[in-house]
């Protein structure tokens, strides 16, 4: 994994956007100084050339802001309107230097490494007191005292996307999809906001959820460890208090996202679920938009909420609105941000960079929920950022785990729109106007992987993906066509091998499937109910290893399983409908009979058409099962 310099400027908002700026007022004496007032009393009120010179404050000064402290109108506030707003402390000291990004950064990673580290001796000594065994000595528990064997605190770094990545425990789910939940057994847990009290120095809150500052350095900690390698879109030298500044929603999005797998169970990622939505519905309303919101969408819809119903998944729609906020913002033409503007903008290439890849993520995450969803594209795609990455341009290469992500992402969509026909009821091409096609994709993937020349297994993941989304089409080519059992059997092991590749990633390196992007569960899913619909058909199964096969399924449940958040969200109840396929339901009807019994009802959902035309098998067998029970209960009544 390659990560973005840490010393490069941070992106400022008021130079991409500049907002209007009220005309400050002149006093004709300077404020009166009192010692109650130590903030106040350091304000340098020398007069040169007959006005007032101009202070910031140490805060506004760090920042590179105007100050408006020296032009308050109350002077007794003794704080400028943007410390007060940030909750920071206003003062002003004629001896502070800015301090350098670099710097700063390094000093903040050893404040944490000292928090883990407290906070590893205070576990040790609850648990000596409480007389168990105390955890290894730099070691810190995750998930619970009594459900971890602990993970080095040294580990919290910015670690390669390689196979060394996500080196944590398997956490373990037992909070409810509801709000409710256990609180206790970990250093941190979520606080609830009392209105009638002030908030203490450096916490958040939202709505009646509050955490403080060692809290929220931990999970910015976490979410750059864990999550940032599968998208890297935000600089990994933003730190809490800038984030919040630029994005209210972005803060609590990176909150969110590293609370998933929290040693308290969903207690307080469920809490936000509610608060976090609203808020990002409140931000889409508000115009104009910000860059830092579209990078919380692409979070937010990169891990989404825990839900029960696939029918109130929100991806789709923020999807979709994230890409236009990017088009109206420019993002799409990043050296030529003038013509999106009505100012005069001057970005640095850091300003540019940011632009650059927030738009390969849109790019990414919103054709990932489209194919997860089995749904067309919310909006046309602009891959023009592959040809830019290549064209010798240094500013617009993009980050290697995003340019690989985004060249197999437009590769499916390439497919997509291959296959699709206005002609056809279910949008698709008849089976002689695809199999020409077959070749040609195929080798068009071929020569993408062999672009990457890398032997990263999250990239090779990825070429998997790609090339179970072409083959899943084979399920819709007619049964008399020419090498349909070839083709029938290549699918087979393409979805054996990436779930066979994926349980490997997660047990070289324990922790892949628990943070893993939802797009990648999706796959994972997809691949294990082509593995069962091919198993128990009679045909086919005689060309296949039915043991291993079988037992490539049955690990393939158990990590389905794992991958769920809170009881009954959507990987369990399919983990529970692959069971209930495989144990209780004839072959016939999940697989019919012969080579003509793979025909899929539902044929709309593009490569996601088997895991729907499963779905729909089982709702009806279970409503058969349903008629059967009561017309037994009424003959033995």
């Amino acid at each position: 994994m390659y990560w973005q310099d840490s010393s490069q400027a941070q992106y400022q908002y008021n130079t991409f956007y500049p907002t209007f700026q009220a005309p400050t007022h002149q006093h004709a004496s300077p404020p009166q100084q009192s010692a109650a007032s130590p903030a106040l009393a350091t304000i340098d009120t020398t007069i040169r050339n007959g006005s007032k010179k101009r202070r910031a404050c140490n805060e506004c000064k760090q920042q590179k802001l105007r100050c408006d402290l020296s032009a308050l109108i109350n002077p007794s506030a003794h704080c400028c309107s943007r410390c007060k707003r940030l909750g920071l402390e206003c003062r002003i000291d004629r001896s502070f230097r800015r301090e350098r990004k670099r710097k700063r950064s390094d000093e903040l990673e050893k404040e944490v490494d000292i928090l883990k580290e407290e906070l590893s001796k205070r576990a040790q000594s609850a648990q000596a007191s409480n007389g168990e065994q105390p955890s290894e000595p730099g070691h810190f528990d995750l998930v619970g005292p009594s459900e971890s064997d602990g993970v080095d605190t040294r580990s919290l770094h910015h670690l390669d996307i390689h196979d060394d990545m996500l080196l944590t425990p398997h956490p373990i789910m037992t909070s409810p999809i509801s709000a409710s939940g256990s609180e206790h057994g970990t250093p941190f847990t979520s606080l609830t906001a009392n209105p009638g009290l002030p908030a203490p120095q450096g916490s958040r809150t939202l709505e009646r959820v509050q955490l403080n500052s060692m809290e929220i350095n931990y999970l910015f900690a976490a979410y750059f460890t864990h999550y940032h390698p599968f998208l890297p879109i935000l600089d990994v030298s933003l730190s809490p208090a800038l984030c919040f500044e630029n994005s209210s929603l972005l803060f609590w999005a990176v909150i969110s996202v590293a609370s998933r797998r929290r040693g308290d169970g969903a207690a307080l990622y469920l809490r936000l679920s509610g608060p976090v939505t609203a808020l990002a519905w409140k931000s889409l309303q508000s115009l104009p938009h910000r860059i830092h919101d579209i990078q919380a969408l692409a979070l937010l819809c990169t891990w989404p909420f825990p839900i029960d119903d696939s029918r109130v998944d929100v991806s789709y729609l923020w999807a979709g609105a994230m890409m236009q906020m990017g088009v109206q913002l420019g993002l799409h033409r990043p050296l030529t941000p003038q013509d999106f503007s009505k100012d005069r903008i001057q970005l640095t290439k850091a300003d540019v960079s940011e632009m650059i890849r927030t738009w390969a993520a849109c790019n990414i995450v919103a054709q990932r929920v489209s194919i997860g969803n089995g749904l067309p594209a919310p909006v046309q795609y602009d891959w023009a950022l592959i040809s830019r990455s290549t064209n010798g341009h240094a500013t617009m290469r993009l980050d290697p785990t995003l340019e690989i992500q985004l060249r197999t992402n437009m590769f499916r969509e390439h497919v997509s729109r291959s296959m699709s026909s206005v002609t056809d009821p279910a949008g698709l091409l008849p089976t002689h106007g695809r199999l020409p096609l077959y070749k040609d994709l195929a080798d068009e993937l071929h020569s993408i992987e062999a672009f990457t020349n890398t032997s990263s297994s999250f990239y090779h993941f990825s070429i998997l993906a790609a090339r179970l989304h072409l083959e899943s089409y084979y399920l819709f080519d007619e049964p008399s066509s020419e090498s349909y059992v070839e083709r029938i059997l290549m699918l087979y092991f393409t979805a054996s091998s990436l779930v066979q590749h994926t349980l490997d990633m997660e047990r070289d390196m324990q922790g892949f499937i628990q943070y893993c992007p939802y797009a990648t569960v999706q796959v994972f899913i997809a691949a294990a109910f082509i593995m069962l619909k091919i198993l128990r058909n009679d045909y086919f199964a005689s060309f296949v290893d039915a043991g291993p096969g079988r037992d490539v399924f049955c690990a393939a449940l158990n990590a389905i399983r794992s991958l769920s958040i809170a009881p009954n969200d959507l990987p369990s109840r399919f983990a529970n409908v692959l069971q209930f396929l495989s144990l209780e339901v004839p072959s016939h009807v999940i697989a019919g009979y012969g080579k003509d019994g793979l025909r899929l009802a539902i044929r709309s959902r593009d490569s996601m058409s088997v895991v729907f035309d499963s779905l729909w098998r089982w709702r009806e067998q279970g409503a058969c099962s349903a008629i059967k029970q009561q017309l037994g209960l009424r003959i033995d009544a």
